[in-house]
């Protein structure tokens, strides 16, 4: 399967995904190497990209596209 056609999955797995789902989730993770805080503030900074993430993918899976994901501290 192409990187284009793991879209759609990955656009329907975030769909039901919420605040709610971001806490509990949080709160089951370790930090070993994480070099932020774990706190509300942070969680709040991670939660704000969720709605944006959650209209990106369909875009994307509706024009064939293959998205590329990264992250930086």
């Amino acid at each position: 399967m192409s990187p284009a056609e793991q879209v759609p999955a990955v656009a329907d797995a975030l769909e039901p995904l919420d605040g709610k789902w971001l806490r509990e989730r949080y709160a089951t993770l370790t930090f070993d190497a994480y070099q932020g805080t774990a706190d509300a503030e942070d969680i709040a900074y991670t939660q704000a990209f969720l709605p944006g993430l959650k209209q990106f993918h369909p875009a994307a899976a509706r024009e064939g596209r293959a998205v590329i994901f990264t992250v930086g501290q």
